[in-house]
């Protein structure tokens, strides 16, 4: 019994949003190409907000599954963003994280000022770039939210790969801006949309968490620095 509740309390967001996407897929007619990237995203953020590099690998075989399902959407930015850089560097990010590991992680650090102005600066340029291409095509949909969102995944997934904490407060703006995107899809009547609603607010969640794990970790091990140092000096 004791075992059953520990496991009750543990998952408990996970199979809230499992018995609450099935059903939902269930009534408004969602296909199966799309619930099942659903349904493994919910594990994948599990692993993520726990810091565990396998997350990575899981996550990156399940974009190829997405990918289809984003482009019955006309959403060809999240298709361009999913084959193109969060596939290939997530496998990146897991051999390099491979190498540098700590824990189920790996060592992270923060970005100095002048490199937080640079990122700051080609998230916008990336932004621009993607609205001025996929604004001519008719069938693109939500055009400069999902320019936003590459730009921003982009940036994240490039310094989530590095271990670099500000990635993961860019990831979770992308992932409020992912809601926005859905919330806007099912109120305009594309109620087939829910289920990624309802997965947009459980990847916010777990990138909360996820945030604040990623800050204790480098607290962590700045103070392993500094007391490694001192024993180094006091030798």
């Amino acid at each position: 019994m004791k075992k059953a509740l520990n496991f009750l309390i543990n998952y408990l967001a996970q199979i809230l949003i499992v018995i609450t996407i099935i059903p939902l897929a269930i009534v408004f007619k969602q296909s199966f190409i799309k619930l099942m990237p659903c349904l493994v995203t919910v594990a994948v953020m599990y692993l993520d907000s726990k810091f565990n590099r396998y997350a990575r690998i899981v996550g990156a075989c399940n974009c190829v599954v997405y990918s289809i399902g984003y482009y019955t959407d006309g959403l060809y930015g999240s298709v361009l963003s999913t084959l193109l850089y969060s596939a290939p560097l997530q496998i990146v990010t897991f051999i390099l994280w491979n190498k540098n590991k700590y824990k189920q992680g790996t060592k992270v650090k923060l970005l100095n000022n002048k490199n937080r102005i640079f990122a700051f600066l080609g998230i916008i340029v990336i932004a621009f770039v993607y609205i001025i291409i996929f604004s001519n095509f008719q069938t693109a949909n939500y055009t400069f939210l999902q320019g936003i969102q590459f730009s921003l995944g982009l940036a994240a997934t490039v310094l989530i790969m590095f271990g670099v904490v500000e990635g993961m407060f860019i990831n979770t703006i992308s992932i409020v801006l992912n809601f926005v995107q859905y919330l806007m899809m099912v109120l305009s009547g594309q109620f087939n949309q829910s289920t990624y609603l309802v997965m947009a607010v459980y990847s916010t969640y777990c990138l909360i968490v996820g945030t604040i794990n990623w800050i204790k970790l480098y607290k962590e091990q700045q103070a392993e620095k500094v007391g490694n140092t001192t024993q180094t000096e006091s030798n």
